[in-house]
Protein backbone atom coordinates (compact mmCIF):
# COMPACT_ATOMS: atom_id res chain seq x y z
CA UNK A 1 0.00 0.00 0.00
CA UNK A 2 2.99 2.31 0.93
CA UNK A 3 4.16 2.34 -3.12
CA UNK A 4 0.36 3.36 -3.91
CA UNK A 5 0.32 6.25 -1.88
CA UNK A 6 -1.19 5.28 0.67
CA UNK A 7 -1.50 6.10 4.48
CA UNK A 8 -0.79 2.57 6.28
CA UNK A 9 -2.38 1.20 9.27
CA UNK A 10 -0.58 -1.74 10.81
CA UNK A 11 -0.24 -4.34 13.47
CA UNK A 12 2.71 -3.51 16.16
CA UNK A 13 3.72 -7.44 16.04
CA UNK A 14 5.72 -9.39 13.96
CA UNK A 15 7.68 -7.84 10.82
CA UNK A 16 5.55 -5.07 10.21
CA UNK A 17 7.14 -2.28 12.84
CA UNK A 18 10.77 -2.98 10.83
CA UNK A 19 8.82 -3.23 7.59
CA UNK A 20 6.49 0.72 8.11
CA UNK A 21 9.32 1.78 10.06
CA UNK A 22 8.07 5.49 10.73
CA UNK A 23 6.53 5.60 8.02
CA UNK A 24 3.17 4.28 9.21
CA UNK A 25 0.98 4.10 12.45
CA UNK A 26 1.12 0.63 14.65
CA UNK A 27 -1.84 -0.50 16.39
CA UNK A 28 -2.45 -3.69 18.71
CA UNK A 29 -4.22 -6.18 16.45
CA UNK A 30 -5.80 -7.50 19.63
CA UNK A 31 -6.99 -4.34 20.70
CA UNK A 32 -10.13 -3.18 18.86
CA UNK A 33 -10.18 0.49 21.02
CA UNK A 34 -6.40 0.55 19.82
CA UNK A 35 -7.06 -0.08 16.04
CA UNK A 36 -10.09 2.42 16.53
CA UNK A 37 -8.32 5.11 17.46
CA UNK A 38 -5.52 5.20 15.37
CA UNK A 39 -7.51 4.83 12.32
CA UNK A 40 -9.67 7.87 13.52
CA UNK A 41 -6.29 9.71 14.37
CA UNK A 42 -4.86 8.61 10.77
CA UNK A 43 -8.11 9.97 9.18
CA UNK A 44 -8.69 13.23 11.25
CA UNK A 45 -4.96 14.64 11.05
CA UNK A 46 -4.00 15.36 7.56
CA UNK A 47 -0.59 16.38 8.18
CA UNK A 48 -0.07 12.99 9.52
CA UNK A 49 -2.12 11.27 6.32
CA UNK A 50 0.38 13.21 4.31
CA UNK A 51 3.53 12.61 6.26
CA UNK A 52 2.75 8.57 6.23
CA UNK A 53 2.72 9.08 2.35
CA UNK A 54 5.63 10.91 1.92
CA UNK A 55 7.66 8.68 4.04
CA UNK A 56 6.03 5.49 2.89
CA UNK A 57 6.97 6.18 -0.23
CA UNK A 58 10.52 6.64 0.68
CA UNK A 59 10.19 3.58 3.07
CA UNK A 60 9.53 1.46 0.23
CA UNK A 61 12.61 2.00 -1.43
CA UNK A 62 14.58 -0.19 1.38
CA UNK A 63 12.34 -3.34 0.05
CA UNK A 64 12.48 -2.83 -3.71
CA UNK A 65 13.19 -5.45 -6.37
CA UNK A 66 16.57 -3.27 -7.29
CA UNK A 67 17.55 -2.93 -3.82
CA UNK A 68 16.76 -6.63 -2.45
CA UNK A 69 18.88 -7.65 -5.26
CA UNK A 70 22.18 -5.25 -4.87
CA UNK A 71 21.74 -6.48 -1.38
CA UNK A 72 21.86 -10.79 -2.63
CA UNK A 73 24.62 -9.78 -5.20
CA UNK A 74 26.91 -8.07 -2.45
CA UNK A 75 26.57 -10.98 -0.34
CA UNK A 76 27.59 -13.63 -3.55
CA UNK A 77 30.51 -10.99 -3.73
CA UNK A 78 31.50 -11.51 -0.33
CA UNK A 79 31.12 -15.26 -0.09
CA UNK A 80 32.77 -15.92 -3.75
CA UNK A 81 35.41 -14.16 -1.64
CA UNK A 82 36.29 -17.00 1.34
Amino acid sequence: MMSCSIPVLTSNVSSMPEVVGDAGVLVDPLSVDDITEKLKFLYYDKKLRLQCINKGLEQCELFSWKSSAEKLYKVFQEVSEI
